[in-house]
């Protein structure tokens, strides 16, 4: 049963966006965008679930914002830092990790990923990379759109092997035999994509 809330509690004991969008990512990753509601939300917090929807619109909000905080860790290479296709496999190679730490988010945004601000500046950035070989904007969209769907759609596909063939809570790790699988096939995209661009 949720704990009320104690008026005379200190601040920082109050609700926030922040605590929320960390409290749904660990809820998630450990049991699933599914399964994960807003009572699990607020019970975790010691809260009424209605307390929660003072900071948010609801569930769909919070998984999106979860699925941000997670790929606002992707680091994204400097101009400088090496060749149009080393920097294109450092982005791709280190949104992978981030990614598949939280076998929901590919998954999630397959269909969502234009709701989600991080997966948005990932893209832009592919995008810019290969602007570098490419003036023309448009088909360099194009050529970042492959690279994404082929991250985004990998790592979704990867649990495949589960029943209904969705991923959907917690994952072993994936093997070195799978990364090297991956890595694999990225390279292969990112030299053919150049190719085509330059």
């Amino acid at each position: 049963m949720p704990r009320s809330a104690d008026p005379s509690s200190d601040t920082s004991n109050r609700l926030d966006r922040d605590v929320l969008v960390r409290t749904t990512l660990e809820l998630v990753d450990r049991f699933g965008v599914t399964r994960f509601t807003m009572r699990m939300l607020g019970e975790e917090l010691g809260r009424s679930a209605m307390a929660t929807y003072r900071h948010v619109a609801g569930k769909d909000e919070l998984v999106a914002l979860a699925a941000d905080e997670v790929l606002a860790g992707v680091e994204v290479p400097p101009p400088g830092t090496g060749t149009p296709r080393e920097r294109l496999r450092a982005l791709t190679h280190n949104a992978f990790l981030q990614m598949a730490a939280h076998p929901w988010v590919a998954p999630f945004l397959l269909t969502q990923w234009r709701t989600v601000p991080n997966a948005q500046r990932v893209h832009s950035a592919m995008v810019a990379v290969l602007s570098e070989v490419e003036p023309d904007r448009e088909r360099a969209r194009l050529g970042a759109g492959a690279i994404r769907a082929y991250l985004i759609g990998w790592l979704a596909g990867s649990g495949l092997d589960r029943p209904g063939g969705v991923v959907d809570g917690p994952r072993p790790a994936l093997s070195p035999a799978a990364r090297a699988q991956f890595e694999f096939g990225l390279e292969a995209i990112i030299v053919g994509i150049l190719v085509s661009l330059s």
